[in-house]
């Protein structure tokens, strides 16, 4: 991983930038979602895919872990910490 990405990261973990690229984005710039009302959410997603390969054969099990660069979820009223 670059410095560069690094840096991006941090800048838009941020809840100050991160709700001012949500309230661009989704609102038109309008103040809607406030840093305050922003919490961290868990970055990782888990998955299992079971596969049936049919004719009598034992199903393909697959896990995945993925992880996002950030989560937030919005409170309506300021997060409780």
């Amino acid at each position: 991983m670059g410095k560069v990405d690094v840096l991006s990261k941090q800048y838009i973990n941020r809840r100050e930038v991160f709700a001012d690229i949500v309230n661009t984005l989704e609102y038109g710039g309008k103040r809607v979602v406030l840093p305050e009302m922003l919490r961290e959410a868990d970055c990782a997603e888990s998955q299992v895919i079971i596969t049936d390969l049919g004719h009598g054969k034992r199903k393909k099990t697959e896990y995945i872990e993925r992880f996002r660069d950030t989560i937030k979820s919005v409170c309506r009223d300021k997060c409780v910490r």
